[in-house]
């Protein structure tokens, strides 16, 4: 019987500009209850640091969800975890590595010095970056994908390429994505369609939330349900 790969979690976070712009202030009962949704009573700490009544960005909201993420399965089943950021140009947050406390300390470091101010949104060139490297690194690929805008950057070359390699990735079992899409309501069945055409990510594995009626907590939950969609992989 041949030996199982490890298992990576990669984070693929949208840092274009209009991550930028804020969401609804959100109190301090609402907020810790979002948090506690992922089953840790360490994130009281997570609460304090964002603030009780003030607005934060969409960037600032989508770190603390992560942050949240790295108590849940998704992380502490994992072998390993990597992270980038992606806009106009894709940035490695940190590199594929074995899972330790101090690689997720190193993760949230360099998320925390991340700034949402990358231009517009090359989704698919980032995508490329890893599914290269997927192709010829022993592991499995698990992709928590979050992103707040269509696609306006990535050549028509990345985007065939991303396409062609995310499907056959996928029919290998060597890539499982979970996508989370933060659109107003009247461009969600457009993402919808366009995640599960170019991608071939199966309906039940994406996330659609209304930018226009969101807030840290609703943003939490969407989280939580879009890496339970890893985690139920790393748990078998």
């Amino acid at each position: 019987m041949a030996a199982q790969r490890p298992q990576a979690t990669i984070f693929v976070l949208d840092r274009s500009t209009s991550m930028s712009g804020s969401i609804a202030p959100l109190e301090t009962k609402a907020l810790t209850s979002g948090l506690k949704r992922f089953g840790s009573k360490k994130l009281n700490m997570v609460a304090q640091a964002v603030g009780s009544t003030t607005s934060v960005t969409l960037w600032e909201a989508l770190v603390t969800s992560v942050k949240a993420a790295t108590t849940s399965p998704v992380v502490t089943q994992a072998d390993q975890i990597a992270a980038l950021a992606f806009a106009t140009d894709t940035r490695c947050l940190l590199e594929i590595q074995d899972r330790t406390k101090e690689s997720i300390d190193a993760m949230l470091t360099e998320l925390d010095a991340t700034k949402a101010n990358g231009g517009g949104t090359a989704l698919y060139s980032a995508l490329v970056a890893v599914m290269d490297r997927a192709e010829t690194y022993d592991a499995d690929f698990n992709l928590v994908v979050v992103t707040d805008g269509m696609d306006n950057l990535s050549t028509p070359e990345d985007i065939q390429r991303c396409s062609e390699l995310s499907q056959s990735l996928i029919t290998d079992g060597r890539l499982n994505v979970a996508f989370l899409a933060i659109l107003p309501e009247k461009k969600h069945d457009a993402m919808r369609a366009q995640v599960q055409d170019k991608l071939g990510v199966p309906a039940e594995n994406i996330r659609i939330v209304d930018r226009n009626r969101l807030n840290l907590s609703k943003l939490l939950d969407a989280m939580k349900k879009t890496v339970e969609i890893i985690a139920s992989k790393l748990q078998r």
